[in-house]
């Protein structure tokens, strides 16, 4: 492992485009440096490192400078994020030069994403809002209850913007769990870790008392997305119409803009955050209220395993308090034959349902939908005052079959 010294080392305004983009420059100079020694006979690091599994890392700005190596090393296999300054939020951006802005997806790779709930340097949105421009394998790990710099050691001199209310030995614990298993799945392919990273093993929230919420993407190259959200919301991306009823909201709309305002993100950086992170937007005061995704012809679901949609509550700004607790509706399926079965969402969502107002995926198997024909699936349909919740105001974003 190498590590820059960022204190020392680079210039420009903190956290501008330049300053994390020279922070990627001295990670690259760092990686040569370690893979030139491990490739000389005469060097004591001689055949340690393997060029093919080279990953980095970083918190806050060497977060966003990780990312932004990504760009410009194809050769690194990923990257691990923590509470980074995310690339398409960082000031004096150059819109108009591809090269010097963050507006691009990042390459395929995995990426794993480490956000603190009670972050107060990199608020919320700033560090979640990156999850959309992933295109590989990815995981965005919400670690409640703590702070921007209980990453650091334990004795590290300087400010702190938040409080914690879990200590450095449990947030360590926790940034290794996850980190150990991403690589252990991403270098070496232990496919076991997937539980954890992907599965309902991550949801869980009892690692720590205050929780812990995950969302990711696993199969993007075999997943059936239903619709993510970004485009019309009368159609999905199967061709189907999407309606609703007795809903007081339902469009596709951004989920960040006033966060993104708060954090002092506004005007051009939250309007093309917003064209990257689009969700849909479901709010009702009426029992019935239900939407419904057509699929067009009926689609074969024998290969998939789950039903995924992230869920997060309407909770802006970053400094508002948020519910935690159970949110509870119905996901249902209906068949080209008009047989239909619904399984309640919190089955899927783990142990403490939806923490504050970060994202959490909810993991539905297939095998729950029994009755239905899973090689004819006309429609997923959300029933959201099935289960007692007469109101409610929440959103949802890539929903899919994996």
């Amino acid at each position: 492992m190498a590590s820059v010294d960022s204190s020392s080392n680079v210039i420009g305004v903190p956290q501008s485009w330049q300053n994390i983009s020279d922070m990627s420059t001295f990670q690259l100079a760092a990686a040569d440096m370690m893979l030139a020694e491990s490739a000389d006979p005469a060097s004591d690091l001689h055949g340690a490192v393997d060029p093919d599994l080279v990953f980095v890392s970083g918190h806050s700005r060497g977060g966003g400078a990780s990312l932004i190596s990504l760009w410009a090393r194809p050769s690194l296999m990923g990257a691990i994020c923590f509470e980074q300054v995310s690339p398409l939020q960082t000031p004096e951006q150059d819109w108009d030069d591809p090269a010097q802005n963050g507006n691009r997806p990042f390459p395929e790779r995995p990426v794993l994403i480490f956000s603190a709930a009670n972050d107060l340097d990199e608020a919320w949105p700033l560090v979640d809002s990156a999850f959309d421009q992933l295109t590989g394998p990815s995981t965005l790990v919400t670690l409640h209850g703590t702070n921007h710099e209980y990453t650091y050691d334990a004795d590290t001199p300087g400010s702190y913007t938040s409080s914690s209310s879990i200590g450095f030995d449990e947030r360590h614990e926790l940034d290794q769990r996850w980190s150990t298993a991403f690589l252990r799945r991403h270098a070496y392919g232990e496919v076991g870790w997937d539980a954890l990273l992907h599965g309902p093993e991550g949801l869980e929230s009892g690692l720590s008392a205050p929780g812990v919420s995950t969302h990711s993407r696993l199969r993007i190259d075999t997943e059936v997305l239903v619709d993510d959200f970004a485009g019309e919301a009368a159609e999905n991306l199967m061709g189907g119409e999407n309606t609703s009823v007795a809903l007081d909201t339902d469009t596709n709309a951004p989920p960040y803009t006033e966060g993104l305002t708060a954090a002092g993100r506004g005007g051009t950086i939250a309007e093309v955050i917003a064209e990257w992170t689009t969700a849909r937007h479901l709010s009702w005061s009426d029992p019935a209220g239900s939407v419904t995704f057509g699929l067009g012809e009926p689609l074969d679901l024998m290969h998939q395993q789950n039903l995924v949609v992230r869920i997060a509550r309407d909770c802006p700004p970053p400094t508002a308090e948020c519910d935690t607790g159970w949110v509870d509706f119905d996901v249902a399926l209906t068949d080209a034959a008009g047989a239909r079965i619904a399984v309640p969402v919190a089955t899927g969502l783990g142990a403490k349902g939806i923490v504050g107002r970060h994202w959490s995926n909810a993991i539905l198997p297939l095998d729950a939908f029994s009755g239905v024909d899973l090689s004819a699936v006309l429609a997923v349909e959300l029933d959201l005052g099935a289960l007692g919740i007469e109101a409610g105001d929440l959103w949802i974003d890539d929903l899919r079959f994996e």
